[in-house]
């Protein structure tokens, strides 16, 4: 019995090791690139209006703003708008969001514009002051590449920068 145990254990280690490198393998062709990497004040977001395609955008700042963190508080407690989570531990991130979304157009609107109440996002129209500091990087995929490979890079980018605001995927 030990030899068969020992037999199995072998095989299922295998053949998730042989999975996880297929899954790395198709992590790293599946990123078809930056679409999109500046201000958000200089984003135009009528470009990406009908695109229905898988992104990971990433909502960052180059240099500390002052009173950032309590701006946002403050934007938070005062209307009924529903913020994303602030995470304490990372008040001194210079990445405010990391998110994935298959309707760039809809889910960029939320964050800058604050289009949906009741949508969980930045609202950054409410409380931000110095938008020549705010910016975004969008990276696509190909439509093949699967949600939870998506995901898998998504909380990556999370573990890696520790965003400020919203919480960690479906990890």
């Amino acid at each position: 019995m030990e030899d068969y145990d020992n037999k199995f254990f072998l095989e299922v280690k295998q053949s998730i090791c042989t999975h996880l490198l297929d899954l790395n393998e198709k992590v790293k062709m599946t990123e078809t690139g930056i679409v999109y990497d500046s201000l958000v004040k200089d984003l135009k977001l009528e470009d990406y209006k009908g695109i229905e395609k898988k992104f990971i955008y990433i909502i960052y700042i180059k240099t500390e703003m002052n009173d950032l963190n309590q701006s946002y508080l403050e934007a938070k407690t005062k209307t009924q708008r529903s913020f994303a989570k602030i995470n304490k531990e990372n008040e001194n991130s210079k990445v405010l969001y990391v998110g994935s979304s298959k309707n760039i157009y809809s889910r960029l609107q939320n964050h800058i514009q604050g289009k949906s109440e009741k949508t969980y996002s930045l609202h950054m129209k409410s409380w931000v002051i110095d938008s020549d500091n705010i910016y975004i990087k969008l990276l696509s995929f190909d439509d093949s590449v699967e949600d939870t490979v998506i995901q898998l890079i998504e909380d990556e980018y999370w573990d890696k920068y520790k965003p400020r605001f919203g919480k960690q995927g479906k990890k």
